[in-house]
């Protein structure tokens, strides 16, 4: 199925359009709810193009946010912080290469325990 989000049309699969229609438009903080998917895969097949194209469905205002697409997680953690869905828009962040964040040396630190 092909959409359109801020003049860019691409494909997403029905599956998925289904699952992401239930949660835009608010309808998480309707329920009190937070979501965390993980897209896994073998470097350079897109999983980042793919994953913003997600969030951007979801939430069309990441696009012009790019704070909210983080690559440590400290920006995650204040991200997730300053970041607040409402009845009317679901709110996405994206943390872009978590592996790596998550797998430093400092994978028991304070903040990667948090």
């Amino acid at each position: 199925m092909v959409v359109t989000v801020g003049g860019t049309s691409y494909y997403i699969n029905k599956k998925n359009k289904a699952i992401w229609d239930k949660l835009k438009d608010g309808h998480l903080a309707k329920k009190d709810e937070d979501r965390v998917y993980v897209v896994d895969g073998r470097e350079r097949t897109g999983k980042s193009v793919w994953a913003l194209q997600q969030a951007a469905y979801i939430d069309p205002t990441i696009i012009d946010d790019l704070s909210r697409i983080t690559f440590s997680p400290e920006e995650t953690l204040k991200a997730i912080r300053d970041t607040e869905s409402d009845k009317n828009k679901t709110k996405a962040i994206i943390f872009d290469e978590a592996f790596r964040g998550l797998s430093s040396k400092g994978a028991l630190s304070k903040v990667n325990k948090t």
